[in-house]
């Protein structure tokens, strides 16, 4: 009986991690937005970037992941990759606070592109409304003879 038991939860947790998850399905618009400059030290953010921010909460409604990405040079220390990533958390959690209801992340990220470089990048990702079906999504209608 143990081993029935021990059989049948392992089948379970197999279909469970094989069945894909509900969301892989839906299709998201998203929004960019790069946050003005931050002062050579600063982590905090200024009054400008909070606005940046709640202008990109409440031009997406339905959003339901709003990632921010600290960008730092490439070639730059260790130290200004901290920096970025705390600027990336203090745009999440103001986010998370205009709207609870967000998922967010935080992270950083190496760029090639100087003026890039000490950024804050926002994505938000809303999931598309569903629309009614496209005339690629319908087959054609044939009268019995074939034809069109």
């Amino acid at each position: 009986m143990k081993r029935f038991a021990a059989i049948a939860a392992s089948m379970l947790l197999i279909i469970s991690f094989a069945t894909p998850a509900q969301s892989a399905g839906v299709k998201y618009s998203v929004y960019q937005k790069t946050l003005s400059a931050f002062s050579s030290t600063a982590t905090t953010l200024t009054s400008q970037q909070k606005a940046q921010v709640k202008a990109a909460v409440d031009a997406n409604p339905a959003a339901e992941k709003f990632i921010c990405t600290g960008i730092r040079y490439y070639s730059q220390p260790m130290s200004v990759n901290i920096m970025v990533r705390k600027r990336a958390k203090a745009a999440c959690e103001y986010a998370k606070q205009l709207n609870p209801n967000l998922s967010t992340w935080f992270q950083n990220k190496p760029t090639q592109a100087r003026s890039y470089a000490g950024k804050v990048l926002l994505t938000v990702k809303s999931p598309q409304p569903v629309s009614e079906a496209s005339p690629s999504d319908v087959e054609m209608c044939k009268v019995p003879d074939g034809r069109p």
